[in-house]
């Protein structure tokens, strides 16, 4: 297995397009003036372009659900790149994610999912029980992964973020690990980022952590008050919910770094 170090490689620096301009030895008049910052201006820009359609159809997510947060997220890394330091430890996140999510995620999908496909019996409360903790896996791991990095380029933009236990402020990446997944979603939700609390059932995740259920024959989950059904597609509708987030996140990231610097994450 390649170490932190050779991985490093396989990412590069963001790259600066092309800035290379003619020079002109007579006097320009305000019209020619202004023709030149246009013509400036558009040399600045970059020269690489990002698939999103192919990009969503790879997520398997519908190009509209990365479209809706393409608007917040790209001035969020814009003024979040400026802060030094901010590109490295979102590196070191993603080298991370890279190494153990998307791996043992990739694992975990095709130990459950690729049995349910082979029609290998499963009792209806063995399929609630895959059900709860595949959600589980993923909210932990991908969901906090993006949780983290939304707060994290927050942070960078100047909002403080409290640990209140160790009154201590958030300063680093790491930092974002001793807090709980309540306090990231509230502090993301304060400042324009309800999607994320939208996505997560947090009743959900925290009965299955805790195993605070009750399951029936039929494979019905019910947990404070609340009943998800197979029958009525629940389980369906909360993983597709917690997916289109993570997936419409991590395309919007992906389409931002590679139209501008020529790096993708993928």
């Amino acid at each position: 297995m390649e170490s932190p170090e050779d991985l490093l490689e396989l990412i590069p620096a963001p790259r600066t397009p092309d800035t290379t301009f003619g020079t002109s030895n007579t006097k320009p008049s305000k019209r020619n003036s202004m023709a030149r910052r246009i013509c400036l201006r558009d040399r600045l820009r970059p020269r690489w372009t990002f698939d999103l359609e192919d990009a969503c159809k790879q997520a398997q997510i519908e190009p509209e659900v990365a479209k809706a947060l393409i608007p917040k997220l790209e001035p969020l890394l814009e003024s979040a790149m400026k802060k030094e330091g901010f590109y490295d430890q979102l590196l070191n996140r993603v080298q991370e994610m890279r190494m153990f999510t998307l791996n043992n995620l990739h694992f975990l999908n095709s130990l459950f999912f690729e049995k349910v496909k082979l029609n290998v019996e499963l009792d209806p409360r063995e399929h609630s029980i895959i059900f709860l903790v595949h959600y589980l896996i993923s909210v932990e791991s991908f969901f906090s992964d993006v949780v983290d990095i939304l707060c994290f380029a927050l942070v960078a933009q100047h909002h403080d973020l409290a640990d209140f236990f160790r009154r201590t402020y958030v300063e680093r990446m790491s930092d974002l690990e001793d807090l709980s997944l309540a306090d990231r979603l509230r502090f993301l939700s304060r400042h324009g980022w309800e999607e994320a609390e939208q996505a997560v059932d947090r009743n959900l995740r925290n009965s299955s952590a805790h195993a605070n259920y009750e399951l029936r024959e039929d494979g019905t989950i019910v947990m404070a008050g609340t009943t998800l059904s197979i029958e009525r597609d629940d389980f369906n509708r909360k993983s597709e919910a917690l997916r289109d987030f993570i997936y419409g996140f991590w395309v919007a990231l992906n389409k931002f770094f590679v139209e501008r610097y020529g790096l993708g994450f993928v």
